[in-house]
């Protein structure tokens, strides 16, 4: 089966027990939803609980915190990842802000996923204007979705209408997407993506 990106992180788990809370996020998930993983060069995950680390670990998108307490809190995660196995996604980072207590047993994170099209190489060919479909896992009020060629230097908005980013095609080779995908609750997920694709 070939398999064609954007590759990016997607929910496996997200679950909130009495005093527990686990995350874990697949690394490669493909732009028909068929997910994957790939050994990294680095990784890191952090929870925070009203600001407080409160779990982590050394890899990227997962954490086991235990011992929370019960009550409604602000809880961030952040993780980051790299890997050199191949040369797209190169880097993923994932900050996602939610409110968790122990009576609700779901977690609000939301990651994005891009369907370009690209050919077997996960390459786009160059048109004036870049139309870029997304969906998202979950439920959301929001999505922005922000592009770079710099390799995430600096960023452009793109405009964003059904279910689409159009934007004007970017001078250089090596895309990288940004998403930020806000709840009617105020939960919001950024996700990141380092060389998402590339322009030919």
């Amino acid at each position: 089966m070939e398999r064609r990106g954007v590759f990016v992180p997607s929910v496996n788990a997200a679950k909130r027990s009495a005093e527990e809370l686990i995350v874990y996020l697949k690394t490669l998930t493909d732009a028909d939803g068929h997910t994957g993983s790939i050994d990294g060069k680095s990784g890191s995950t952090t929870l925070y609980r009203d600001g407080t680390a409160v779990g982590g670990s050394d890899r990227f998108g997962f954490v086991d915190a235990t011992g929370l307490p019960a009550g409604k809190a602000s809880y961030k995660l952040v993780t980051t990842g790299t890997q050199e196995v191949w040369p797209f996604s190169t880097r993923m980072d994932v900050e996602a802000t939610f409110t968790s207590s122990a009576d609700q047993p779901g977690v609000a994170i939301y990651t994005v996923g891009y369907q370009p099209e690209v050919d077997g190489n996960n390459t786009m060919a160059r048109k004036p204007v870049t139309v870029l479909p997304f969906t998202v896992q979950g439920t959301v009020r929001q999505v922005k979705i922000q592009y770079s060629d710099d390799g995430g230097v600096t960023w452009k908005q793109a405009p964003v209408a059904g279910g689409k980013a159009i934007f004007p095609t970017p001078a250089g080779k090596t895309i990288s997407l940004r998403s930020t995908a806000t709840d009617a609750a105020g939960n919001n997920t950024t996700q990141t993506v380092i060389a998402a694709y590339s322009m030919r």
